[in-house]
């Protein structure tokens, strides 16, 4: 269980790179995505009572895809790695 687990975090940090690429897919600038993120902290009844309420369920939704899209990249490298390279979570993991 724990080589597993290790395996995952090294899966998890190889990919930040991955991250920034999938990111310039959902956000025009590093700004769009910090401004989606202070929307997803922020409760809605407060964007609401701002007016901002439709562009923070847009930011949102945007923010929710690029996280399960990045979370798809790694669930998928771990199919691929364990099914058609058997050695690959002990070699990463140093075992």
């Amino acid at each position: 269980m724990e080589e597993a687990l290790r395996f995952w975090g090294i899966l998890l940090l190889i990919n930040v790179p991955t991250y920034f690429l999938v990111g310039s897919l959902f956000f025009r600038s590093p700004m769009e995505f910090l401004r989606a993120l202070a929307f997803l902290l922020t409760p809605w009844w407060v964007s609401a009572l701002r007016g901002e309420y439709d562009e923070d369920c847009s930011a949102t939704f945007t923010l929710v895809l690029f996280i399960l899209s990045c979370g798809a990249v790694v669930v998928a490298e771990y199919q691929v790695l364990t099914r058609y390279f058997p050695g690959a979570m002990a070699f990463l993991s140093g075992h």
